[in-house]
């Protein structure tokens, strides 16, 4: 075997040597706790379809309003804007954890003028007084210096780990925060849209009132009613009344709770929500799905921003875990230094002026009083803290989603009662109005039948409102369609 097999070989041995210190990293690696999750939602739900995470479930209500809505709350909600900057600033940390891996290089130069003291303990002094030097003199250098921390124990990699992890929960936060906002917006809206066509029933009721108030009156005059009835119409007129008020000013709320979400003033948000367009849009129903496909349990984790969010934090606790441990460990750094150096600036670049030096470091911590210690259980404590909230939240989720199924489905169920409900109401009321037109009754008992219709209109308007919302809620928990 030739010197040059030789040298090569032990090339080979250090090379393989320390790439497998440095793929060492103390501490534990990463495993996602095992979760005893169902098969499927217990709640009616499509679990053979898989749901669309890329749906843009607003679009499905057919309402252009809410897609502007939506459009703005996703470029100018300032809850998003906080988000989005949390991103980039953990985005920034993860960028610095990696070159926390990477040598450094700094560039040094100065100058400097001094003079010594005459009568002061420095060997210049006795020298100065026998007239062979100078108390006074200037130095100038140039020169590089770096420093290379050799992550044997993997310090800095479990470092960069856990800043990894906290961007990807960045990112799921900001998209939990977006969805969230926009769900926000969406039940805003739509209650608004409620409020709004219930207070065309209110006013549409009270010219119904009004009407019994005159008829009953005119019957008062003929002695046909008694002046008892009369203050009773006047009673049910003025009840009726009152609640406009009531539907007035949560119509001006929820203008400034929808204008809030899209980073806009009340003003402005109603000059969005009651152009000509957006009254169109109030008057017309609301285009509801029969089933949403929520997929199976086990692809929640992927899906809500939330339960990503806690899993990313764990990883990230975990990742801690091994950094405290490696402080039990020697570090090694290499750092050294290169330049020009003299005294006169004029030599700064003559080759006698060079310097160098280089001066590898390791340091072993032998007694720190129990710190380091104290460091690894800390970090284990908010490890443990952290798989707990991770629990929690898909617990959470689970239940979200199954709460939201059920809601959706019983509301569905009610909201079709009430509109065979309203149905019925209106068909009584047109065979009344056949038989005030046809002479056997009088406008009585046709207010009254009118009465009862637009009572259960307003009843499927409050239900259809219901309906929507929780249709939201269902795409909110299932953390998908932004």
């Amino acid at each position: 075997m030739n010197r040059f097999t030789v040298s090569a070989l032990r090339s080979s041995l250090l090379a393989t040597s320390l790439a497998s210190l440095l793929s060492c990293a103390v501490g534990p690696d990463y495993e996602r706790p095992s979760l005893d999750l169902p098969d499927e939602f217990g709640s009616p739900a499509d679990a053979t379809a898989k749901f669309q995470d890329s749906l843009r479930w607003w679009e499905s209500f057919g309402d252009p309003i809410l897609d502007a809505v939506v459009m703005q709350v996703a470029a100018e909600n300032l809850s998003i804007a906080q988000a989005a900057a949390r991103l980039q600033e953990a985005s920034a940390r993860r960028s610095a954890a990696t070159a926390a891996l990477l040598p450094s290089l700094s560039a040094t130069a100065g100058s400097q003028r001094f003079k010594l003291s005459g009568n002061g303990a420095n060997p210049v002094a006795p020298l100065a007084r026998a007239g062979i030097a100078q108390l006074t003199g200037e130095a100038s250098q140039l020169g590089l210096q770096s420093k290379w921390e050799i992550d044997l124990f993997g310090r800095v990699r479990r470092g960069r780990e856990a800043a990894i992890a906290t961007e990807r929960g960045a990112e799921a936060d900001l998209k939990d925060v977006t969805l969230s906002a926009v769900a926000a917006a969406a039940n805003a809206y739509i209650e608004l849209r409620g409020v709004q066509r219930q207070r065309q029933i209110i006013e549409r009721t009270i010219a119904l009132e009004h009407a019994e108030v005159v008829l009953i009156s005119s019957r008062v005059d003929f002695g046909l009613a008694s002046v008892a009835d009369l203050h009773f119409a006047e009673s049910r007129r003025s009840v009726v009344a009152a609640s406009l008020p009531l539907l007035v000013a949560a119509e001006r709320e929820l203008l400034g709770s929808v204008g809030v979400l899209m980073g806009l003033d009340v003003n402005r948000a109603r000059e969005l929500l009651d152009s000509s367009e957006a009254r169109d849009s109030s008057a017309r129903e609301w285009a509801l799905a029969a089933s949403v496909p929520a997929g199976l349990p086990a692809e929640l984790l992927a899906r809500r921003g939330d339960v990503r969010r806690a899993e990313q934090s764990l990883i990230a606790a975990n990742a801690g875990v091994g950094v405290a441990q490696a402080a039990r460990y020697p570090s090694f750094a290499l750092t050294g230094n290169a330049g020009q150096e003299a005294v006169d600036f004029a030599d700064i670049f003559a080759s006698g002026s060079r310097n160098w030096a280089f001066n590898p470091l390791i340091s072993l911590p032998l007694f720190t009083g129990g710190a380091v210690k104290a460091e690894v259980t800390a970090a284990e404590a908010r490890r443990s803290a952290a798989e707990a909230q991770f629990r929690q939240a898909v617990l959470v989720a689970l239940s979200e989603v199954e709460i939201q199924l059920t809601s959706y489905a019983q509301s569905q169920l009610r909201r079709r009662e009430l509109a065979e409900a309203q149905a019925s109401a209106l068909a009584a009321a047109g065979a009344t109005e056949v038989l005030r037109d046809e002479g056997l009754i009088d406008g009585l008992p046709l207010l009254a039948a009118q009465r009862v219709q637009l009572a259960r209109e307003q009843d499927l308007i409050v239900s259809e409102t219901e309906t929507a919302q929780a249709l939201v809620g269902l795409y909110r928990v299932l953390g998908g369609g932004w």
